[in-house]
Order: C-alpha cells, then structure tokens, then sequence
C-alpha cells in the first residue's frame, strides 16, 4: 500500500457540485496545477538528493481532498512511497520541507535579516545538505516565476502544515563577471546573519561595509568576533556582476583563503 510522504496543497479550495451521475461542475481554473507540480518536483528531487527517499520507490500525483461537510476540495499534489518511513527519516523531511520554504523567499538586505545571535545555525542537517536545499529553492523559484499566484502548504505525512510557500519569491542570482579588486581592512563585526551568509563590519575609520562572507565554515569565528567587538584584519573582495551590481564579499585571511 502506497504511504503518504509529503503533500502540497493550494490554500484556496474550488466548489463542486454533482450534475449527474457521471458529471460534476466546479471552479477548476482556480486550480494552478503547474505551481503545485512545481513545487513538489523540487521536493522529490530534493529528498532524493538528500538520501530521504529512493528514487524508484515514490510517486507523484495530483489529487482533489475533499472538506467534509462542504462541496468544497482542496487541489493537492501528493508524493508516495512504497513503505512508511522512519520517525527520524520523517523529522529530516518536516526540516527540510520548512528549509525548502524558507529557500523560496527573497533575501533580507544585510541589516534587515535575522542577526545574531537571533539566528542560530541550523543544525539538523550539514552544511552541505543545507546548501543543497537552498539550491533547490533557488530553482524552483525560478521555475514557479516572481511570485506564488496562490498560497501553498506543504505538509508532512500526517497532513499537518510544515511550512507554507506564498507571495513574492527570491530572484535568480546574479554571476559575478567583473574584474575583482582586493584591499584590507581593519575593522569590527557589527551585525551578521546566517540564512543568507550577510555580514556588517564598521572600519577603523569609520567606513560602513555590506556583504556577505564565504562559508558557514566561519559563522562561529564571526559571532565570536561579534560578542568582543575587537577589530581584526579582513579581506574586501569587490567584483561587479553580470547586472552591473557591485558585490562585496568578505574574507578572513586567518582562514587561510
């Protein structure tokens, strides 16, 4: 017996009613099946990346739920599998269900992300599963377009919402390009975010610097540097991208980069 993995629903349900008997009328252009199949495309490939499900053992279809008690249903794509999955296997999937959502969303500007120490490391997964999930983000947004036309819920294999993906989505990033120039810097750590790799430093002379660093190899190093405010040597890398953007990224050279 196929066993639910995850679903994806669309939070405004279509009316039905029954003609005849082999009839039934509703309001299915509401139905945006090409977001929901969407989504769930990413997801599958996701969990397949991340080792969460095998990849010849899941299924993928479109189904209509029905709201006991209305002629109301709920447009919903569902992803099966063969057995029912572990209770670990099925926490690392509501994690990466809610990642996976948060990945879709546009980026705070540096000064308006969840700073430190709000924001803590995410620590369910490694480091290279959480850059994988925000890859699968990057991409299915970028298939599903600038925004979500109607919300979606991605829930678990007990139909309860995990997450819901909804309103604008993150822009396709931009390649650097440019010629790349280099200087250092001595200067404190004033703000910091993990999510989106942003850092804030202030100069011994009072210069202001926006960018974001390397890896979150160096988020320890970096909030540590943070909680002393003591000013240490850094690496301003500044390149402009293929839209004409200058981007700053910020290095330690203690990290031996």
């Amino acid at each position: 017996m196929r066993q639910v993995i995850c679903s994806f629903s669309q939070r405004r349900v279509v009316t039905i009613r029954q003609i005849d008997d082999g009839t039934i009328a509703g309001q299915f252009s509401l139905v945006d099946w090409q977001q929901l199949d969407a989504i769930a495309a990413g997801v599958e490939q996701l969990l397949r990346d991340l080792g969460l499900v095998d990849a010849g053992c899941v299924e993928v279809g479109q189904v209509l739920r029905g709201v006991p008690g209305t002629s109301a249903m709920v447009p919903s794509v569902v992803i099966w599998g063969d057995a029912a999955i572990s209770g670990e296997t099925s926490l690392m999937i509501d994690s990466a269900l809610e990642k996976f959502a948060e990945a879709l969303k546009p980026r705070a500007p540096v000064g308006q992300c969840d700073l430190y120490p709000v924001a803590e490391p995410l620590a369910d997964f490694t480091e290279d599963r959480l850059q994988e999930i925000d890859r699968a983000g990057a991409e299915c947004a970028r298939a599903l377009g600038k925004s979500i036309r109607y919300s979606v819920t991605l829930e678990n294999a007990d139909e309860k919402v995990v997450a819901i993906a909804q309103g604008p989505l993150r822009p396709p990033a931009s390649g650097a390009v440019g010629d790349e120039s280099t200087r250092e810097v001595q200067a404190i750590v004033d703000a910091l975010g993990f999510r989106d790799f942003s850092v804030r430093l202030f100069t011994e002379d009072g210069e202001r610097i926006d960018g974001h660093y390397e890896s979150h190899d160096d988020f320890g190093t970096l909030a540590g540097l943070l909680q002393v405010r003591h000013t240490q040597a850094f690496e301003i890398v500044t390149r402009t991208d293929d839209k004409g953007k200058l981007r700053t990224v910020v290095r330690l050279p203690s990290c031996g980069r």
